[in-house]
C-alpha cells in the first residue's frame, strides 16, 4: 500500500464518521418520537401489531420524513445507518430494518399506508399541528 492510498482511506473514514454523526442525530430524534408513541407499552414486550407491516411502515415513514428534512435519501449511507439504528433501538433487532426495506421495494400497500401515517405524524408534530401524535399508538391499540 502506497502513501497516497492512505490519504484515500482517511478521506473515506472521515466521510463515514460524518455520515455516522448525521445518522446518530436523526436516529436520536426518530427514537425519541417513536418512544413517545409507545409510552403506554413495555418496549421489551411489544404487542404483535407493533411489528406488523403497517407498523414497520410507520417507523420507515418517520425516518423518511426526518431524512427528507436533511435532504438525504433512505438509500444513502446516512439513511441506511439511521434505519438500522432506529429499528434496532425500537425493536431490539436490525432484522426489522431488512424486512422494511424488502416491503418498501415490493411496494406493499399496507406498509405504505403506515409509512404515510408515520411521515404525517412526525411532520404534524414538528409544525405543531399535531401536538400529541398517536397514529401508531392507535394502530397498536385498535384490533380492527
Amino acid at each position: 500500500m502506497g502513501i497516497f492510498s492512505l490519504f484515500g482511506k482517511a478521506k473515506k473514514d472521515k466521510q463515514f464518521e460524518t455520515a455516522k454523526e448525521i445518522a446518530s442525530q436523526i436516529s436520536d430524534i426518530a427514537n425519541n418520537f417513536l418512544l413517545l408513541e409507545l409510552m403506554a407499552y413495555d418496549t421489551d414486550n411489544l404487542p404483535d401489531r407493533a411489528t406488523d407491516k403497517w407498523s414497520l411502515g410507520f417507523v420507515a415513514g418517520v425516518i423518511d420524513a426526518l431524512l427528507d428534512g436533511k435532504n438525504l435519501q433512505p438509500n444513502s449511507i446516512e439513511g441506511r445507518i439511521v434505519m438500522i439504528m432506529v429499528y434496532t433501538r425500537i425493536f431490539g433487532s436490525s432484522s426489522y430494518s431488512e424486512t422494511s426495506q424488502s416491503l418498501w421495494k415490493s411496494s406493499d400497500a399496507t406498509f405504505f399506508e403506515g409509512m404515510k401515517a408515520g411521515g404525517n405524524d412526525i411532520i404534524g408534530f414538528n409544525n405543531e399541528s399535531n401536538p400529541i401524535p398517536r397514529a401508531w399508538f392507535d394502530h397498536i391499540k385498535n384490533k380492527d
